[in-house]
């Protein structure tokens, strides 16, 4: 690993421990008041939820009771002005340490503007067909903080929870995010904790406060990149790369691989798998795309291709 590289890493971990809220009394009594002027839902539980490592939110899990006794349950992002500075920083310093390798990445002036953009990208992709949780608003706490809430997903698990996808999963993985290509979207945060498999191996996204509509080819391709990375991860190697030729095709597959280094790739991802990994996969889908029967064509000769289980347990 290199110096850049190690440095990165260490102000990602920094930054991750210094962007979480202190739920304090005053500030879950608000949660409380807020549910149910907005719900009519008494609040019985207001829980802290470690998936992956979240810089831009602290994730909750709210549970309690409508109006008729029934149980509700949503799931909610405390924003505030920690997680504003992380994001700024991080884009700043992202900036610094890769330049001429990020796209442009506007810094947004408020904490309520980038709970708005989040907003709007969550309806944008809702608008296009894509699985992403069934928004309920945001809103404003106290101060500069703000809540945004959605449905919980009963019955999902995020993929950093999980060993192994079927193949459906990886397919429909890979048809979701076609699909936001088609409509020149981009999540700009695939991630294992990003990625939630229902119990019939659908895929939903979560998490869109990095997304970009209008979209440039290379951060799409970009996304596509850390999708083959999380799913490879969990199923056959040789079998994602058909799927997402057989969905993508072979050029874009080859501008994924372009991409498909340590300084580009989500930070959770890159950390997520050893040294060897990442360059044990970018050589396989070189000798994927390279033979002649490479796409479609279960019958070429198999190459070696990266254990799966070659990651790092802390995020197994």
């Amino acid at each position: 690993m290199s110096l850049k590289q190690e440095v990165t890493r260490r102000v990602d971990d920094v930054a991750g421990g210094f962007s979480k809220v202190d739920l304090t009394a005053e500030r879950r009594g608000a949660i409380v008041a807020l549910f149910q002027d907005q719900f009519g839902i008494e609040v019985t539980t207001i829980k802290v939820l470690t998936i992956g490592q979240s810089h831009a939110s602290t994730p909750l899990m709210v549970e309690g009771r409508d109006r008729a006794g029934n149980p509700q349950r949503f799931f909610a992002k405390y924003i505030y002005a920690k997680n504003w500075w992380d994001q700024a920083m991080y884009r700043l310093f992202r900036n610094v340490v890769q330049p001429g390798k990020t796209e442009d990445e506007p810094i947004m002036p408020t904490v309520k503007k980038m709970v708005e953009f989040e907003h709007y990208m969550s309806l944008l992709f809702a608008k296009r067909g894509l699985r992403v949780p069934n928004e309920r608003g945001v809103f404003h706490v106290r101060d500069e903080e703000f809540l945004f809430v959605s449905d919980f997903l009963e019955g999902c698990q995020p993929l950093i929870r999980l060993d192994s996808l079927e193949e459906d999963a990886v397919r429909d993985a890979l048809t979701q995010l076609k699909t936001a290509r088609h409509y020149q979207l981009a999540h700009r945060d695939i991630k294992a904790s990003n990625l939630l498999a229902t119990s019939d191996h659908q895929i939903w996204f979560v998490d869109l406060g990095y997304a970009e509509g209008m979209a440039s080819e290379k951060l799409m391709d970009i996304d596509l990149a850390n999708m083959l990375v999380v799913l490879t991860m969990r199923h056959n190697t040789r079998r994602v790369f058909e799927i997402a030729g057989e969905i993508f095709g072979a050029d874009s597959l080859r501008r994924s691989l372009e991409v498909m280094t340590e300084d580009l790739l989500n930070r959770e991802t890159a950390k997520s798998v050893s040294d060897g990994f990442l360059s044990e996969l970018n050589d396989a889908l070189a000798r994927f795309l390279g033979a002649e029967s490479s796409i479609g064509d279960s019958s070429a000769d198999e190459p070696a291709y990266p254990d799966a289980s070659n990651r790092d347990d802390e995020f197994g």
